[in-house]
């Protein structure tokens, strides 16, 4: 089987991406997997966090509003995405070079690995329901999956992590997620257990509350 990385840059917010980034930063520059006798990693770790640095900057920035510090985020998100693009590929090829050790390179990078097939974890869709403050939630069905929701908060600060909070468990694939605030944005995440294992939480995705 071929190894693929799963980073979900798309869907991922910039507060996010920055505690991520740092996270996956930290574990490849203590694993002996990306160490050398090995290929050291492209693009070079200490070349990735000035990026990460200036997105978080960025993103602070832009919270104000203003047409150049807007431009100045989608800059520095942009070269943020394309450096860890790049770094997955890295990572893809220490794994497939190494197919007895390929689950563990990736899971030491601090990154996800597509499952059998190519696939991703589902994606899921989210409106407001008619009942103000809750949202509806709704995932491709998997065969005897249970489904977990999860809601957080929009950060308040870029540098504040994603603060999640359990919204509903159950067996339908559907669910209303209630008691959310009017006029704010929450991000909603969910999961699958299947066969009594709990799968990987899919990348977040963010609606205003109506």
């Amino acid at each position: 089987m071929k190894f693929q990385v799963n980073l979900g840059l798309h869907a991922q917010t910039v507060p996010f991406k920055v505690e991520n980034g740092r996270t996956i930063v930290s574990k490849m520059g203590l694993s002996a997997y990306f160490l050398a006798p090995n290929p050291l990693p492209h693009p070079t770790l200490a070349s990735i966090t000035p990026l990460i640095n200036t997105l978080e900057t960025a993103y602070e920035n832009a919270r104000g509003g203003g047409k150049v510090f807007t431009l100045a985020l989608k800059t520095a998100e942009a070269a943020y995405d394309t450096a860890f693009t790049e770094l997955g590929h890295y990572v893809e090829d220490r794994a497939n070079a190494d197919p007895n050790n390929g689950a563990a390179i990736i899971a030491a990078a601090g990154m996800k690995a597509k499952n059998k097939g190519g696939k991703t974890i589902p994606t899921f869709a989210l409106k407001n329901n008619a009942i103000s403050g809750n949202v509806d939630a709704k995932v491709k069905a998997t065969k005897g999956a249970v489904y977990l929701f999860q809601t957080s908060p929009d950060p308040v600060a870029p540098a504040t992590a994603l603060v999640w909070s359990q919204a509903s468990v159950g067996k339908k694939c559907k669910a209303t997620l209630s008691g959310l605030a009017l006029g704010k944005k929450v991000w909603v995440r969910f999961a699958l257990i299947v066969g009594g294992v709990q799968q990987d939480w899919s990348d977040p995705m963010s609606i205003v509350v109506t």
